[in-house]
């Protein structure tokens, strides 16, 4: 990968893998930052390259495919779809009641 990162969400589409946010130089918890960054690997070129980056850097979050679009979850951030058609991030609809560890 071009941006070294840990705690990043990985998903496959179509035959490539898509990595996306994360954190960036977070060896040490100490000089941390988040990453908005989106990076596409194609296997057949055994080449990452770089994408749109998200509309804001997160890390720990979740992703997952639907319909050939790469959707990201973090309820504290919100929520947004990577279109791979345009290629370009929306925002959605941000769930208004914190889920992490709540049990109903």
């Amino acid at each position: 990968m071009q941006v070294p990162r840990s705690r990043l969400a990985a998903v496959a589409v179509k035959g490539r893998v898509y990595a996306v946010g994360g954190i960036r130089d977070g060896r040490d918890d100490t000089n941390v930052a988040q990453s908005g960054a989106v990076e596409e690997y194609d296997p057949n070129k055994d080449r990452w390259v770089m994408k749109a980056e998200m509309p804001t850097p997160r890390h720990g979050h979740a992703a997952v495919v639907l319909r050939d679009n790469v959707l990201t979850m973090w309820c504290r951030l919100g929520n947004c779809c990577y279109t791979l058609l345009k290629p370009c991030w929306t925002n959605f609809v941000h769930v208004r009641t914190d889920r992490l560890l709540r049990h109903d």
